[in-house]
């Protein structure tokens, strides 16, 4: 990549589009641009082939002619992702928008076609917010990445990566896990898992095991279950566990199931 980009005085061959915002309900909205050079993730991770269109969560947008859609209509693959802002009505939070605006207006528009007559292609990522795809490019650039805290720690994430304005972009390590397990990134996926560990006490074990997102992914769950069996009797675990329990026996979280299954073994034993 540094040898093309002194012959060629072109440092990036793809630029990415992911999105910021999150649309009522479950829409995304405002892609924004992420520059790089697919010499370098290569090194890192074996990327999809950018040129075939259907690619499971890749979308060539030479297909799209000059720009990329401003918003999607698909549901956005979890919802309760903190590394995707909820986009709040714009007549009650004017002032709030405003300054989120400000920040995104450094990299919009969208990009156009401009960047394919130089020979880049521009590539939309759905399913992944524009905070983990980044901190994403940013890994394989450096091996580097940062993790912000769960959103049951009682953090306001938002607000904590606001301010974390130097140094590596943080991102959600839930966020992270679930894109490298898609592209198949088994030391990424690893420090994410550990980040993800590392963040859970007594006090948010029970709401993070019966999620939908531990449900989804067998290391998680088993992780948590063996934490949440270790804090059964913490008084945060037993106030919460009868309404928990009475979820998922009126099949409000059906996928939480295997968790309490497991509780309930280990109680007996």
């Amino acid at each position: 990549a540094l040898e093309q980009s002194l012959k060629t005085g072109t440092s990036f061959d793809v630029t990415f589009q992911a999105y910021t915002r999150r649309l009522s309900p479950g829409k995304v909205t405002r892609p924004i641009p992420i520059y790089a050079s697919t010499s370098v993730l290569q090194t890192t991770t074996l990327l999809p082939d950018f040129c075939m269109f259907h690619s499971y969560f890749f979308f060539m947008a030479a297909e799209l002619r000059d720009t990329l859609p401003f918003s999607s209509t698909e549901s956005y693959e979890y919802e309760s992702d903190s590394d995707i802002d909820d986009d709040d009505d714009d007549n009650n939070n004017n002032n709030n928008n405003n300054n989120n605006n400000n920040n995104l207006a450094i990299v919009q528009p969208a990009v156009t076609n401009e960047n394919l007559k130089r020979g880049s292609r521009v590539i939309l990522v759905k399913g992944v917010a524009w905070k983990t795809w980044h901190a994403f490019i940013y890994f394989c650039y450096t091996g580097i990445v940062k993790f912000a805290n769960l959103q049951s720690q009682g953090v306001n994430v938002a607000l904590q990566q606001s301010r974390l304005t130097h140094g590596p972009p943080h991102c959600s390590p839930k966020s992270m896990y679930q894109l490298a397990m898609k592209l198949h990134n088994e030391p990424l996926s690893q420090l994410a898992l550990a980040a993800i560990e590392t963040r859970l006490s007594a006090a948010n074990v029970l709401d993070e095991a019966f999620s939908k997102f531990t449900s989804r992914h067998d290391a998680v769950r088993n992780m948590e279950t063996a934490l949440l069996v270790k804090h059964r009797n913490a008084s945060d675990v037993r106030q919460g566990l009868p309404t928990k329990i009475q979820a998922v026996a009126m099949g409000n979280i059906p996928h939480a199931g295997p968790v309490l299954t497991a509780l309930i073994c280990a109680d007996t034993t």
